[in-house]
């Protein structure tokens, strides 16, 4: 409503009242359990990058502690792009599927919280 402020707009709302059948509840359940989901897949993702990112830091200290140890530097800045590509070459874990279930609080909602 505050998009469209004019009086030329007339506010009307509907309001239903009862229980939703059984078809709309799991329609809900269904959306609420893939919201879930997505949010479980995109944590896993985050947590994956943070790790990775943290043994590509580790992996540039080191180096460049051992740099300095030998009085070349310089070409520590070079080097750590060429080694951020072989990264992510290496050999993958097997992701375990993401198991999610709707808690009974959950399932007994009759619509989805939007926010």
């Amino acid at each position: 409503l505050a998009k469209f402020p004019t009086p030329a707009y007339k506010k009307k709302a509907v309001v239903v009242v009862g229980e939703p059948d059984a078809e709309y509840k799991a329609r809900v359940q269904q959306l609420m359990l893939d919201d879930k989901r997505t949010g479980g897949q995109n944590l896993k993702r985050k947590e994956e990058r943070q790790r990775a990112r943290a043994k590509m830091m580790d992996e540039r200290k080191k180096k460049k502690t051992a740099n300095k140890k030998a009085g070349q530097a310089a070409k520590d800045e070079a080097e750590p792009e060429a080694k951020e590509e072989d990264g992510e070459e290496e050999a993958k874990e097997p992701e375990a599927e993401i198991v999610v279930a709707l808690t009974a609080e959950e399932k007994a909602m009759y619509y989805r919280k939007t926010e």
